[in-house]
């Protein structure tokens, strides 16, 4: 098992180049649903995103269904609340459950909300007089099974809706990944595919200005691809690193490590760079930081609190804060 899982690493590497062509360059703005991209979880946007090998609590089904199998506990529950850009709220809630020796179930909804703004268009750049709103919302299910004490593989069955102005569409989408560790330092790789699955559109269609009767374009949805590791530098240190790939932008580099000075808290620190500098500078959104501290009740049962500030370069600081218990 060991040397299968190496072999597939190992193809993964060496086709990562052609993967990354496969899924694209540089397409801003070529997609649709754009929600999926925002992460949750305190400790892993604040170590730069690095959350395809940690499996720490029941946000991880966001990054790798697979990660449910690792998380110590029998049970999770978590909830992250984040201000993103333009004062949008974003929400996710998520839980795990074993079912056996081998098998977990996890569920989650995440949701982003814009609130009321004013409507623009080509015609009226400051303002239509009209006020609107956006919404977005998936919901994911999740299955991972244990191949062995040390590989994992899973699968997230996804719906995902988007209402804009009055005008909604809905799609699934299909998550799989797996997760191995290694055996030493309590290092585990990670390797996932996001958000497969048919091109997106709204329902129905408008009145053009022409009194035209016009049909919503189809965008295809953000395939992301992540492999990454994670493992212990000093008892009191840990160090994780990632490369994820979307299929709407260049390829990103995420470091991350988490300092832990005493049994009940940790201070977490991450970078993420790719190949567009900012100004001089190759971090793509600059340094995030946050902290974690918890209560631990008993082996691997507790509850905890973290934030995390997440630099978004022009556009702000993006402060995440979750909680949740293991049991």
């Amino acid at each position: 098992m060991r040397w299968l899982f190496l072999i597939f690493i190992s193809f993964n590497f060496l086709g990562a180049g052609s993967l990354f062509e496969f899924l694209g360059g540089q397409k801003k703005g070529t997609t649709s649903l754009l929600f999926l991209k925002v992460a949750p979880g305190g400790a892993q946007v604040a170590m730069g995103g690095v959350g395809v090998s940690m499996a720490n609590d029941a946000t991880c089904l966001y990054w790798n269904p697979s990660l449910a199998s690792f998380v110590k506990s029998r049970n999770s529950f978590a909830i992250t609340y984040r201000r993103w850009v333009v004062d949008q709220n974003y929400a996710y809630i998520g839980g795990i459950k074993s079912i056996g020796k081998y098998q977990r179930v996890g569920l989650y909804m995440l949701g982003l909300s814009s609130g009321y703004f004013e409507e623009t268009d080509e015609n009226h750049p400051y303002g239509t007089g009209r006020y609107i709103t956006s919404s977005d919302v998936a919901l994911g299910l999740v299955y991972s099974r244990n191949v062995s004490d040390r590989f994992a593989f899973g699968l997230t069955f996804k719906f995902a809706y988007e209402n804009l102005a009055g005008e909604y569409g809905y799609t699934g989408l299909l998550d799989v990944g797996t997760l191995y560790e290694v055996g030493y330092r309590d290092v585990q790789i990670g390797v996932s595919l996001s958000n497969l699955g048919p091109d997106f559109s709204l329902k129905g269609n408008y009145i053009s200005e022409s009194g035209d009767t016009v049909n919503y374009d189809s965008y295809s949805v953000p395939v992301i691809y992540r492999i990454g590791a994670k493992g212990k530098l000093k008892d009191w240190l840990l160090g994780a690193f990632e490369i994820e790939k979307p299929s709407d932008d260049v390829e990103e580099f995420k470091m991350g490590f988490s300092f832990i000075p005493v049994d009940y808290a940790s201070f977490n620190i991450g970078f993420r760079l790719n190949n567009t500098p900012m100004g001089d500078s190759y971090f793509s959104k600059g340094v995030n930081f946050g902290f974690t501290v918890h209560k631990e009740i008993s082996l691997h049962r507790g509850f905890y609190i973290s934030y995390t500030a997440e630099q978004m370069g022009y556009l702000g600081v993006s402060h995440v804060i979750t909680t949740g218990v293991n049991f």
